[in-house]
């Protein structure tokens, strides 16, 4: 059986993969935009895209400490 840490891992592990997938989509359609035409939609990628990273990047400190290595 399980302990509540392990699955607690287990989900932490899930979160990342769904986040990492969801950006490389986000990417995927930046770069299928036009700037000067679609500008109001690259900033919502950009703002959607940012939101991500920096989740991403608290976990990795709460994670590991305030460290430049940890990336």
């Amino acid at each position: 059986m399980e302990t509540q840490e392990q699955i607690l891992k287990e989900q932490r592990l899930r979160i990342e993969v769904l986040r990492h997938q969801l950006l490389l989509r986000y990417y995927e359609l930046l770069l299928s935009l036009d700037v000067l035409a679609q500008a109001a939609e690259v900033k919502t990628l950009m703002g959607y895209i940012n939101t991500l990273e920096e989740r991403s990047r608290e976990e990795r400190t709460e994670k590991y400490g305030r460290r430049d290595d940890c990336r």
